[in-house]
């Protein structure tokens, strides 16, 4: 499938200071992302709104026609880093703004410079420090998926290797979890991602089809899995908490590969599977 993939990207990495009662190890892009809301809440509900509230489609819409998506995705991201050493009260976390939505980083970084406004233990927290974050293929500081099959078109490989640096979930056109990790099965959810995300953040015009035409595992095949369960647990504001089974660790595929690295190269930084908005999905791709 040649789908017309449009889409823009840029990424932020946000630092901030606990205090030292505070849970560093458990501090995950799901609750930053509730302090971010709850400030904007307090102090621009505007912006609050464009960030925050999710979008029915038109019933006519392409995503909607062809993929069951009844709304509009998050337009940002916010994971965690974890870096090899842990400093007990500083955490850092990559902030990513699809398409046209960078114009709120202004707000963001407001929003993040007001903490104390709140009035539970997320007051103490100190933003201490922002940089914004190249592509790491282009060097570019907007990353651009038509720059990314440019830089791919000089690379030859037959081999890539997914190292998750969050847990992920997969599911069905049905949101139903599934424990398929084929080729085609990635291929489909990272299409089905980027073409979404094109559709409604991008400038893609073309219908979204599912890819379902080819048999891609014979052309591509698991070559290695080192996966293990994970349990995902949720506790949002005024909301029952819940858990998810998830997976972390590697995927190695081997084939023929050049025609696909770009997708596999944007999905570093847009992600894979359900709950992207709040970190997971997060892999770092070995070629």
């Amino acid at each position: 499938m040649n789908y017309p993939y449009q889409l823009s990207l840029h990424r932020y990495k946000l630092t901030f200071q606990l205090p030292e009662n505070m849970d560093n190890q458990n501090f995950f892009g799901s609750k930053l992302r509730g302090i971010l809301g709850a400030v904007l809440k307090e102090t621009n509900p505007d912006v609050l709104k464009h960030l925050y509230e999710r979008q029915a489609l038109p019933k006519n819409h392409p995503a909607s026609v062809h993929i069951g998506v009844t709304h509009s995705p998050s337009p940002f991201i916010i994971s965690r880093i974890f870096p090899k050493e842990f400093q007990p009260s500083q955490i850092s976390f990559v902030l990513t703004l699809l398409g046209d939505y960078h114009q709120y980083f202004i707000n963001i970084y407001q929003a993040f410079e007001n903490l104390e406004i709140l009035e539970n233990e997320s007051k103490a927290i100190k933003f201490i420090g922002m940089e914004k974050l190249n592509c790491l293929e282009t060097g570019q500081l907007i990353h651009h998926y038509q720059d990314i099959v440019a830089f791919s078109e000089n690379i030859d490989t037959t081999s890539v290797t997914l190292l998750f640096k969050s847990p992920f979930i997969l599911a069905d056109k049905n949101k139903m979890p599934i424990a398929d990790f084929s080729f085609q099965t990635i291929i489909k959810n990272l299409h089905r991602r980027l073409a979404l995300l094109s559709t409604i953040f991008g400038q893609a015009t073309t219908d979204i089809e599912e890819w379902e035409s080819e048999n891609l595992n014979q052309q591509v095949q698991l070559s290695h899995i080192q996966l293990t369960p994970k349990k995902i647990s949720r506790e949002p504001s005024g909301k029952n908490s819940y858990s998810k089974n998830a997976y972390i660790g590697q995927l190695s595929y081997v084939g023929a590969l050049e025609s696909y690295l770009p997708l596999f190269i944007i999905g570093q930084y847009i992600h894979i599977g359900a709950d992207t908005a709040f970190g997971l999905g997060k892999y770092k791709l070995k070629y």
